[in-house]
């Protein structure tokens, strides 16, 4: 995407909304599949209802990697036990 000619700062504040319109994607999806699996239908059944209804979307790539896990990398899990242990 070229923006010569715009004016400064245009850039930036297209980047802004491209950044929120990834993680309210992402945010979306993270609630939808844990609704599913609180209330018992299960997150794959929300991946099969986003890749009926929107089959290319981000969405679906989302909902993929959450159902499967492939979000926690092994780079990333060791982390994750520091972010949730209990305060001493």
């Amino acid at each position: 995407m070229n923006l010569s000619g715009e004016e400064p700062g245009q850039a930036s504040l297209l980047k802004f909304i491209g950044n929120v319109l990834i993680m309210t994607s992402i945010e979306t999806t993270a609630e939808m599949c844990t609704f599913a699996e609180k209330t018992n239908l299960g997150a794959h059944n929300v991946l099969k209802l986003f890749q009926a209804l929107m089959p290319i979307s981000p969405h679906v790539l989302y909902a993929k990697q959450m159902t499967s896990e492939e979000y926690a990398k092994d780079h990333v899990r060791p982390y994750l036990p520091i972010l949730y242990a209990p305060a001493n």
